[in-house]
């Protein structure tokens, strides 16, 4: 078993790409459903398998090769994977993920794994309280 500082480490000397702890966090939470901060082999081979699917993602919408994904680029990632978000909400993830404060407009891969998941979720969250108890699995 791995805690979360030994898989932030893990990552990030793995990739060029640091991970925050924050990141680290949700891809934890993602693959054990839980709140404990350790994970085993299976897990961490989930973790590291999906993040090649993620980088894949990231790279192919990051057109202008910066290492970072501005929000039209965003806009395309998120939409491709079938979700469609208002411009609105686009520039406030924009604004809320880019690690400069909003000076570059634009979000960095483990940024881009955060905004993701959070999309996933909120879209999640929206759809069982539509569905008024409806909504099965």
């Amino acid at each position: 078993m791995i805690d979360d500082k030994e898989l932030q480490s893990a990552l990030s000397g793995f990739s060029s790409q640091s991970f925050s702890l924050r990141t680290v966090h949700l891809l934890m939470y993602l693959f054990t459903n839980t709140n404990v901060r350790k994970i085993g082999p299976k897990e961490f081979t989930s973790v590291f398998y999906s993040l090649q699917n993620w980088r894949g993602i990231f790279e192919r919408f990051d057109r202008d090769r910066s290492g970072r994904i501005d929000a039209p680029e965003l806009r395309d990632a998120l939409l491709d994977l079938g979700y469609s978000v208002s411009p609105t909400v686009l520039d406030l993830l924009v604004s809320k993920f880019d690690k400069t404060g909003g000076k570059n407009k634009a979000v960095e891969y483990d940024n881009f794994i955060d905004i993701t998941f959070l999309t996933v979720c909120s879209l999640c969250m929206q759809m069982l309280s539509h569905s008024e108890g409806n909504f099965t699995e």
